[in-house]
Formats: structure tokens, C-alpha cells, sequence
């Protein structure tokens, strides 16, 4: 009998319902999931702490590392 190793996989989260969403279906498949932020614009920007903010906190409801 062998025994089952869940996969891993990273998701990009970007905190909005899409991403939600696809990391939820994932570890309902069994897949062991971590939240990715890929960081593009400026530390100065508010919006990127905001994306970032909203990412972790997604993550976190989920679960997850990110």
C-alpha cells in the first residue's frame, strides 16, 4: 500500500475573490497550498501595502502561508 503525499502548489494571491477562491478549491482537492504576492510597483505606492495587507490577511483566513 503506498501512502498518499499531498502535492504542493502556490497560488497567486492578490487578496480579491478569483484567487480566493482557487486556493480554497485547491486544498478541498487535497493540495497543500501557499499564497505567493508577486511585488511589481513601488514601496512609496500605498496601494501595493494595501494589496499586500489584503493578501496576508486572505492567506490567513484560508490558512495559509504566504
Amino acid at each position: 500500500m503506498s501512502v498518499h503525499t499531498p502535492r504542493r502548489v502556490a497560488v497567486a494571491v492578490s487578496g480579491g475573490l478569483d484567487s480566493a477562491v482557487a486556493a480554497a478549491l485547491l486544498q478541498e482537492q487535497g493540495y497543500r497550498v501557499e499564497g505567493v504576492t508577486m511585488h511589481l510597483w513601488s514601496e512609496r505606492d500605498a496601494t501595493a501595502a494595501e494589496t499586500i495587507a489584503s493578501a496576508r490577511n486572505l492567506c490567513r483566513t484560508l490558512g495559509l502561508p504566504h
